[in-house]
Formats: C-alpha cells, sequence, structure tokens
C-alpha cells in the first residue's frame, strides 16, 4: 500500500496516516528479524535440507549442508528429473508427494548417483508437501538425515537475507519431521518454542509449547546443565548421556548436540538441541566389550596353559633325562671295556629308543611354539646323509639293513645338526617299517635352483587314506599298532616341520600296503656352486683329549655323577666329585679344576649361581650339563659364561670331541 493510498484512506488526515506508516514499518521489521532467525535454524540445521518447487520439482532452496556437498553448488535451478533415473525410488516419492500432499519417508536410501564419495552410506529421506495460501501443495521439502553415523548438529548462524514467511513454515515442517529429537529453547529461562513430533511422541504427547526446559527435568541432568552453558558462551557441546532421571527416558542413551543460535546481531537468544538415541548401539558396544574381556580372559589362560605346558615338558625331559644320563654312559663304558652281552645291547637298544621318544616328544613341543632357531651355513648334503646314517648306524646295524647311496654333488644352506636329524627320521621310518635285512636306497638329485634327497624302502607300504596324514603328529597306521620299535608318531611331523622351516617341502609316495614307500624332501639350493663338491665321510671315532685335566663333576644325581666319573676316567682325566654348590666350592679350593661339568638343577645353590662363584674364585672353563635343553635354559647359560651347554643322556663319544675341542680353543 502507497503512502497516498494511506492517505486517501484516512480522509486527508496527515498525522493519522503517518502513524499507520510508522505502525506498518515497524511490523515489516518484526517480521523480517523473526524470518532472518528462522531461516538461519533452517540454514545451520544438522541434516540436507532441500525445497523443490512447482510440478517440474526444481530445487529452489537449500540449506548449508547441502551446499557443501560434493554436488552441493550444482543442484540450484535443476529438477528433481534431471538428478535421479525415471525408475529411482527417490523421483517416485517426490512425485507422489506432490501430487497427493502425504508426506512420506524413504529408511535407509542410499545416496545421490553423483555422490561418489558417500558410497556405502545410507540415509533416511523424508518428504514433506509445503502448500500455498488456498491449501493447494505448491512445493515438497526434502529432508535427508544420515543414519551411517551420529548426526551432529551445527551451530546455526544468522545470515541476514530476507525470506518469506512461505519459508519459516516449510522449515518448522522439516523439524517437525526429522526422524532425531529436536527442541528449540528460548531464553536464559530456556522455555521450549519449538519440539518436533519425534519428541513430543517420547513425552507421550504432553503439551511442551511455552514449558520452560527446567520445568521437565531435574536440576542435575546433563542436557540442561549443557544447554545452560552454550546459551551463556555461544560454544556448542556435543556428548554421549545415558538418562536416569527423566520419566519416560530412564536407560535409554543418547549422543546429544546442543547449538546456540543467535539474532542478526549475533547475540544468542536460542539454543537448538538434536538428541539421536544410541541405546541399542550403546547395549551393542558393551556386549562387544563382555566379550572382549571374555576373550581377553581366555587369552590370558591360554597364555598361561601353555606356560604351564612349557614347565611341565621341561621338567618332564629333566626328569627322563636324568636316569638316561647314567645308563646311556654305563653301557659306553661297558662296551669300551669288552663287556658286551645279548643283555648289554638290549638295555642299549632300549635305551636308545627310550632317549629317541624323549627327543621327539620336546622337539614337536618346541617347532609347535616356533622355538627352534635354525643355525644355518653352506654344507653339502652328503655330509647331511653321512651324519643321518652315523647317527643311525645303531638301528641300521641292529636290523642288517642295506644302505645304497647315490648322492649327487649338491649343498644347501641349512643348519647341519637340524637338516640331519630330518635325513635320520627318514631312514629311521624307513629301517623300521621294513623287513630284517631289507634294503633302504638314499638318492640326492640337484635340478637347477632345487635339491631332492630320497629315502626309499621296500616295507609295509602307506594305505592310499593315509598318504594325506603321515605328516601330522600322532597319526600312524593302523597295522603300526603291532610294531616292535615302538614310537609316538613323532618323527615324520618333525621332518614336516623342520624342512618347511628350511623353505622346502616334503612328500610321500607309496604303491600301496605291502609295496614300499618312498619319502622325499626339496630344499633351496645354496648359491655357492663350490659347496657340496668334496663332501667327505665324518670321523666320528672316539678320541681322548689330548692332556689329561682335573675335572669337576658336579650333579645331585649320584648314579649321573658316578657315570660322568668313570667317563672322564675312562679317558684319562683326573675327577673330583661333589653332589651340591657348598661342597663344590669346598673341593674346588683344594682340588684346583681346570673343567667344570655342573648340573643346573641342584638344590640349594643351582648351576647358574655355583656357575658364578667359581669363577669368580678360580681359572676356570665350564661346561652345563643338564636335563634341561629349551633355547631359554641355554640363552642362560652362555650369560652366565658356560662354554658349552650339554643336555643328558650324553655318552663318551660327545664327551671326547668336547674335549677335544676345548684344548684346541
Amino acid at each position: 500500500m502507497t503512502r497516498d493510498e494511506i492517505l486517501t484512506l484516512c480522509a486527508g488526515d496527515g498525522e493519522l496516516a503517518r502513524r499507520i506508516l510508522e505502525l506498518l514499518v515497524q511490523r515489516d521489521s518484526q517480521h523480517r528479524a523473526e524470518s532472518d532467525r528462522m531461516f538461519a535454524l533452517f540454514d545451520e540445521a544438522p541434516v540436507y535440507l532441500t525445497v523443490q518447487e512447482g510440478p517440474e520439482l526444481r530445487i529452489a532452496m537449500i540449506n548449508r549442508m547441502v551446499r557443501e556437498s560434493p554436488v552441493g553448488g550444482t543442484l540450484l535451478g535443476k529438477t528433481v528429473r534431471e538428478l535421479y533415473p525415471a525408475d529411482n525410488p527417490i523421483l517416485a516419492a517426490l512425485e507422489r508427494v506432490y501430487a497427493t500432499g502425504v508426506p512420506e519417508t524413504m529408511h535407509e536410501s542410499p545416496p545421490l548417483p553423483a555422490h561418489t564419495t558417500h558410497a556405502g552410506r545410507y540415509f533416511t529421506r523424508s518428504f514433506v508437501p509445503l502448500r500455498d495460501g488456498r491449501g493447494d501443495v505448491r512445493a515438497v521439502l526434502s529432508l535427508t538425515y544420515e543414519v551411517t553415523e551420529q548426526v551432529r548438529a551445527r551451530r546455526a548462524q544468522e545470515e541476514s537475507q530476507g525470506r518469506s514467511q512461505a519459508e519459516l513454515q516449510r522449515l518448522f515442517a522439516l523439524l517437525d519431521e526429522a526422524p532425531i529429537l529436536l527442541n528449540v529453547l528460548e531464553g536464559p529461562e530456556l522455555r521450549i518454542v519449538m519440539a518436533n513430533r519425534r519428541t513430543r511422541e517420547m513425552f507421550a504427547g504432553r503439551d511442551l509449547i511455552g514449558r520452560s526446559f527446567r520445568d521437565d527435568v531435574p536440576p542435575s541432568n546433563a542436557t540442561l546443565a549443557a544447554a545452560v552453558r552454550v546459551y551463556a558462551s555461544g560454544v556448542s557441546e556435543t556428548f554421549e548421556a545415558t538418562s536416569r532421571d527423566v520419566e519416560g527416558f530412564v536407560g535409554r542413551s543418547f549422543t546429544q548436540t546442543v547449538v546456540p543460535i543467535g539474532d542478526p546481531d549475533g547475540k544468542i537468544t536460542r539454543v537448538m538441541v538434536a538428541s539421536v538415541e544410541t541405546t541399542e548401539q550403546r547395549r551393542a558396544q558393551e556386549a562387544l566389550e563382555a566379550q572382549a574381556r571374555d576373550l581377553e580372559s581366555a587369552r590370558r589362560q591360554a597364555v598361561e596353559a601353555s606356560r604351564a605346558k612349557d614347565e611341565f615338558l621341561a621338567m618332564l625331559g629333566h626328569e627322563l633325562r636324568n636316569p638316561l644320563a647314567p645308563m646311556v654312559m654305563t653301557l659306553e663304558l661297558m662296551r669300551l671295556t669288552g663287556r658286551t652281552s645279548p643283555e648289554v645291547e638290549l638295555l642299549e637298544r632300549q635305551v636308545r629308543h627310550m632317549t629317541r621318544l624323549v627327543d621327539d616328544l620336546l622337539d614337536v613341543s618346541r617347532i609347535a611354539r616356533g622355538r627352534v632357531e635354525l643355525q644355518r651355513q653352506n654344507v653339502a648334503l652328503s655330509t647331511i646323509v653321512n651324519r643321518a646314517l652315523e647317527m643311525t648306524r645303531p638301528l641300521i646295524e641292529e636290523r642288517r639293513h642295506r644302505i645304497f647311496t647315490e648322492l649327487a654333488p649338491a649343498a644347501v644352506h641349512a643348519d647341519p645338526d637340524r637338516l640331519a636329524q630330518v635325513v635320520a627320521n627318514l631312514i629311521t621310518n624307513a629301517a623300521k617299517y621294513s623287513e630284517i635285512g631289507a634294503p633302504i636306497r638314499i638318492l640326492t638329485q640337484h635340478s637347477g635352483a632345487r635339491v631332492r634327497l630320497a629315502v626309499i624302502d621296500d616295507g609295509i607300504g602307506i594305505a592310499p587314506g593315509m598318504i594325506g596324514r603321515v605328516f601330522e603328529a600322532f597319526v600312524q597306521q593302523p597295522q603300526m599298532l603291532a610294531r616292535s620299535q615302538g614310537g609316538l608318531g613323532l618323527g615324520l611331523s618333525i621332518v614336516k616341520s623342520l624342512v618347511e622351516a628350511h623353505g622346502g617341502t616334503v612328500s610321500a609316495h607309496s604303491d600301496g600296503p605291502g609295496r614300499g614307500s618312498t619319502f622325499a624332501i626339496e630344499l633351496p639350493a645354496s648359491e655357492d656352486p663350490r659347496d657340496g663338491a668334496g663332501a667327505t665321510q665324518p670321523d666320528t671315532g672316539l678320541k681322548p683329549s689330548v692332556a689329561s685335566r682335573r675335572i669337576l663333576v658336579v650333579d645331585d644325581n649320584r648314579d649321573a655323577a658316578l657315570a660322568l666319573e668313570s667317563g672322564f676316567g675312562a679317558l684319562g682325566h683326573e675327577v673330583v666329585v661333589a653332589h651340591d654348590g657348598p661342597s663344590a666350592l669346598a673341593a674346588a679350593e683344594t682340588f684346583k679344576p681346570e673343567l667344570g661339568f655342573l648340573d643346573i638343577g641342584l638344590p640349594g645353590m643351582d648351576g647358574y649361581e655355583l656357575a658364578a662363584a667359581l669363577r669368580a674364585a678360580h681359572d676356570i672353563r665350564l661346561v652345563a650339563i643338564t636335563g634341561y635343553g629349551q633355547d631359554r635354559d641355554r640363552q642362560r647359560s652362555r650369560e652366565v659364561g658356560f662354554e658349552d651347554h650339554l643336555v643328558k643322556p650324553i655318552g663318551l663319544e660327545q664327551i671326547s670331541l668336547l674335549l677335544q675341542r676345548l684344548d684346541e680353543s
């Protein structure tokens, strides 16, 4: 209405016209300020908002979250038909809402096709019809809320742009349909000026508008406290809260975001509270945490069980090897002095068998725990075969097997002791399960970057169903129950583990029961072409040391000490025996030993402590001789100054070679 029209209506009364104009200007100013505040709330809403106008559904309005999205800068002025294919459900929903005027909500809807950065994320979309003064639908408001992560409300900022009353109504409709709890609180008394539908439902339909937020929650409520702080400071807050004091909410968890809303001058006049319920997520998290605690408890129990098993195996090895030590030494002394008989040979066989069982049992345990350390060097494969043959010589001689070898020049980068153990296990396997006197063939081949070693026998063979299982621990063929040599079924399992530790493979072949077997290993060949050219049979004969030595033997097992004393005496050395630490220290004062062979598991003062005391008082070289043979035992022996660590039982040949090495060093 123009000034002239107002003067006409006022019948020329200028003063009346002036007052009417002032009132109109004041009302228009108030309307614009309210519109600005409502638009700021719309623009900073923590959801994606767009307004599509007219039958063509052209995008006429977007909020900041949309503008900052990957395609937000290209949306204004476009129709939704330009964004979606004809069969897209979002397009269909928008058209239905515009045509029918009935709001719709789509749950877990995929993102816009152009939103490649949103791949794999889902959104809840609400479509609300916007009507003109006659009640006709002229636009659709779209609300998109991401449900793959918690919605964080953003601080509403005032922007001094004029907005119409229709925009304000569309904003209220949007917020009312939002699938989260939204409240707008005004003034220091935090009077509720807006509560969306979800909030009203949570409060059982109570009329909240105009009430103070303080009327519905106790003073200790975390959300109330946050609203007071945000109103005072203007700084947004987001936090997790579980309600314990609001009727209807007790035990339910929420992510709460409180943001300030300012007027055009920047003064904080309102706060918006957005609440996303996370009760189910919290319960799921608590369940996962409980499961994690259970798993950690189970892990600790498993670690403790493994530690207890390690300790048990170490003690088992010690207890089994201690009685074997004097047996082995005594039998070797009897053979050395010519006191042999069928009974002595029987005892030798059984002691060797018992020793092999103990070694296999402890070896397979160490391998399973990854405790085997390989000491690699370039070594001729023929040397490995000769060592293995020497290791198995008593069994081969006992069963009168004929050994045929065909060894191609070849070398590997391997641990000689462990690889000799592998080949010895294969030879032992062939010997045990072949007829007495049957031939055993050992073949090596060198082809390119690989070498192959095969042990072939004419024995009982392997049933077809067992080929794939012979390398498993404790697995044996049923007919083996009647075997005379016994065993735990660990030899081939040890073979497989040690070969694979060297980067090789193992295989077994048989044409069936009674038709023999072939066990083969393949290993990487050594890169040095000179390796393996001159392999010779190792000299393993019994040699006395160069000179007689004064030797102190300390072992609380009197039989083991007596056997060692006899063994050293047979090699020409002077020996004094003690059975505990104090006795050993006293004997050393007068005997002045050059060498000390100490048991580790001594009563009172153990072997490590005794070694330290002896080294502090005497010029003496020390060797540990014990039933404890795990890696950590050897490591500790080296740390306290032992020059070697011998695991019971030991024989005269082993002692002879050690003394010779000590003489030469």
